[in-house]
């Protein structure tokens, strides 16, 4: 009974950090690239970039937090391309939230 409720509760908490975080990033990705956002990009970041963001530790040690970045990196350019391609109207379809095509999957994420 109460045990499983407490086992909900963190896990919930924990699902709530993991998006608040994910949120940020998104956040800070978009603050970053909005003056670059008009230049039209290559693409994706390389894992030197992403890398960047990780404190100076042994290499090892950090596989897991670089993995980590990697899917955030990846999420930011999915969230980053559907702005890219809402601006410029390619989608006729728009989400029901109002985003367009794919892009409204990966705002779906977030909420």
């Amino acid at each position: 009974g109460e045990e499983g409720e407490e086992k909900k509760g963190y896990k919930a908490r924990q699902a709530r950090r993991e998006r608040a975080k994910l949120v940020e990033a998104i956040v800070a990705d978009q603050l970053r690239h909005r003056d670059e956002d008009d230049v039209e990009e290559g693409g994706s970041e390389s894992e030197e970039e992403l890398e960047a963001f990780l404190p100076a530790t042994e290499h090892g040690e950090k596989e897991g937090e670089r993995e980590e970045e990697m899917r955030r990196g990846r999420v930011n350019k999915m969230v980053k391309d559907a702005k890219k391609r809402e601006r410029k109207g390619e989608d006729g379809e728009r989400g029901e939230d109002g985003r367009s095509g794919r892009g409204a999957n990966a705002c779906c994420l977030l909420q």
